[in-house]
């Protein structure tokens, strides 16, 4: 399987075919990402697994989309949480972009093309990303105060 990790900034795009590949680097503008699309078209991949960063990510995924290449959104949280149980706690672009390739080969994640992507306008909600919020969290509840919720009552 061929998981491509994709780490995402402002001005460049890191990015590795597995958990021991080289890295390389392409800026983060329209020529950057149409060669890094070429790439990728070659390799083939399975899987090409972005994290989300608020919007920079945007033009890479439109592409990537328009290649036909399937590509997994996922929350930097549940990735940062990967490499910490692997024990890689340096953070560098180059780290990132290999704990993203290997969280793509062994997470089970589904690769789709965002066929949307294309679209002028972009959803507040994004299919097939892979995300905790603070709203999916475990809560503690107060217990149900009506006592047929639990069972008939034992009578003495």
């Amino acid at each position: 399987m061929i998981s491509i990790g994709i780490d995402v900034s402002k001005l460049q795009l890191d990015w590795a075919a597995g958990p021991e590949a080289s890295v390389e680097r392409v800026a983060n503008h329209r020529r950057g990402i149409r060669a890094l699309v070429r790439r990728l078209s070659q390799l083939k991949p399975d899987r090409i697994v972005v994290e989300s960063t608020g919007g920079y990510e945007r033009p890479l995924l439109q592409a990537l989309a328009e290649a036909g290449l399937g590509v997994v959104l996922v929350n930097p949280w549940r990735v940062r949480r990967f490499g910490e149980g692997l024990g890689k706690l340096a953070k560098t672009d180059a780290i990132d972009a290999r704990l993203l390739a290997h969280f793509g080969a062994v997470a089970d994640l589904k690769s789709t093309p965002f066929a949307w992507a294309a679209s002028a306008s972009w959803p507040t909600s994004w299919p097939g990303v892979v995300s905790f919020s603070p709203s999916s969290s475990p809560r503690r509840t107060a217990l149900p105060s009506h006592p047929g919720w639990f069972g008939a009552r034992s009578r003495a």
